[in-house]
This record gives C-alpha cells, structure tokens and sequence, in this order.
C-alpha cells in the first residue's frame, strides 16, 4: 500500500507539471458512503468541462477496479481537477 502511495505521489507531481497549461490536478481519498455510486463521485469531483464516463474511467484505473460496484465504507482515490 505504501508503495502504491508513493507511486500516486510521484504520478501526480509528473501530471501535475504535465498540465500546467490545462488545470492543476491533485488526488484526493474519497470515503464511500451508502448510496455512493461512481456516477455520483465522478459528477462531484470532475472538472466542469470533464466527461463522467471519462472521470468514471479515471477513477477505475487509479484505483485498479475491474468493476464498477463500491461498498460503503471503502476509500477511492479520486482525481480532483482545478481549471485555471
């Protein structure tokens, strides 16, 4: 898990200098609640020109998921995008 952290961490400072001309980019650790879906956690954390399928698909690779079900009480990382 420690190496997973770090590798985000590193991930996100290369994306991050990578889209300075776009937006800044950080992660966050999102808590699932009941009702929680990833259309739902996709929709609030996406940048307002941002496709939901698409940050639905994001969220899916930085978390290594193979579907779309969360449970209550797990934890996503989620890509917060800032427009400037």
């Amino acid at each position: 898990m420690l190496t997973f952290v770090l590798i985000l961490c590193l991930g996100t400072i290369v994306s991050g200098a990578q889209k300075r001309k776009t937006g800044a980019i950080h992660y966050e650790s999102v808590a699932i609640h009941a009702g929680d879906t990833l259309w739902s956690i996709a929709r609030h954390y996406k940048a307002e020109k941002d496709d939901i399928e698409r940050m639905i698909v994001e969220i899916m690779e930085i978390n290594g998921m193979c579907s779309e079900n969360i449970r209550s009480g797990e934890r996503l990382i989620v890509p917060v995008k800032n427009a400037k």
